[in-house]
């Protein structure tokens, strides 16, 4: 059974931003954890790179980690496509 996460709740709360990994276009290189790993954590059995809570936007410039996927996998929650 899946559940629907609640849009809502992803929205990070002010002076934090919320980096989320899309699993279908990630390839596993581990590029986003090993330049950022305060904000992104990797499992190995899935090679699969994704972030569990939001981090200080004041040291996080988005360009930057967004930039750092070479699949384009890592978006900002509530940036605009």
């Amino acid at each position: 059974m899946s559940t629907a996460t609640d849009p809502a709740s992803l929205t990070p709360p002010p002076g934090m931003t919320r980096f989320m990994v899309d699993p279908v276009k990630c390839i596993g290189c581990e590029a986003c954890n090993n330049s950022f790993p305060k904000a992104f954590k990797f499992d190995r059995p899935a090679n699969v790179a994704f972030t569990d809570a939001p981090v200080p936007e004041a040291e996080y410039v988005n360009d930057e980690v967004t930039g750092v996927c070479p699949t384009n996998a890592i978006f900002v929650v509530g940036a605009p496509p």
